[in-house]
């Protein structure tokens, strides 16, 4: 018997199969869920050259580069690397290509638990991993070093209650930071709140009107049009092609992403 490495649009399986005779017969596919949950939250150094990743994870508790991200629920190190370029990049892709950046890495300990995370962040938290961030932060803005973010998904609600932590524990300024949310779970005017009194600047939110993570997770319409919109497109959140999916890659205006291919990037070899 001999095992098969797949990957099919970045979800790894182990599949199990016979050779006899030259045929092969599948015997069991299952998840490769590798060590996933062993993966370690903290920064991570990105750097992508002629689409080839590298990743360093630093254990500094500074960011040194001028663009920073931090990523949703259910993904893997190297899952939320790629979807990150692609968001830092269309974010801010008047500045240039974006090809150096720290992510900081909200790593996934299962559905349910991640779950569970955004339910205690969205009630102000904070988590283990936004109270880490607001540290970061923090330590950030005191060396000088400023810092264009990208919250996605998970990451809105993370960075929100990070930085409500810090204004409750300290109340100094974080103005040497701004923050762009692409389709957060975090409320647009409670985030606004938090971050006009950190001294934060919103740069934007970018939020497809059929996502069901910011339009209805985050409590940003009340429209029951949206709404049942936002249901019927639930499955291609949960079970669609990235390309189709309202929520995963950034918000074109056309609901479709057409023209940027995450999954191309290829992680470097050591």
């Amino acid at each position: 018997m001999g095992n098969l490495s797949l990957n099919i649009d970045s979800a790894g399986f182990i599949i199990q199969y016979l050779i006899n005779s030259g045929e092969v017969t599948v015997v069991a596919i299952r998840a490769d869920l590798k060590d996933e949950r062993n993966e370690k939250m903290g920064l991570y150094e990105i750097r992508v050259d002629g689409g080839k990743i590298e990743q360093k994870r630093t254990k500094s508790s500074t960011i040194k580069t001028s663009y920073a991200a931090v990523n949703g629920q259910s993904n893997t190190l190297d899952r939320a690397t790629r979807l990150m370029i692609v968001h830092l990049q269309y974010a801010f892709r008047q500045d240039g290509l974006v090809e150096h950046f720290t992510l900081f890495h909200n790593p996934s300990q299962g559905g349910m638990d991640d779950t569970f995370e955004s339910a205690i962040d969205r009630k102000g938290g904070p988590t283990k991993v936004a109270a880490h961030l607001s540290q970061i932060l923090r330590n950030t803005h005191e060396t000088g070093q400023e810092v264009k973010w990208v919250a996605h998904s998970q990451g809105g609600l993370i960075i929100k209650s990070a930085v409500e932590h810090h204004n409750q524990a300290y109340g100094t300024p974080l103005d040497s930071q701004s923050i762009q949310f692409n389709g957060g779970a975090n409320n647009i005017a409670q985030t606004e709140m938090i971050m006009q009194k950190a001294g934060i600047k919103v740069l934007g939110y970018n939020n497809n009107p059929n996502d069901i993570v910011p339009m209805v997770v985050g409590k940003n319409t009340r429209n029951p049009v949206r709404i049942a919109a936002c249901v019927v497109a639930l499955p291609l959140v949960l079970w669609g092609p990235s390309h189709l999916s309202p929520h995963t890659l950034p918000y074109t205006g056309t609901g479709l992403w057409r023209d940027w291919k995450f999954w191309n990037f290829k992680r470097a070899k050591n």
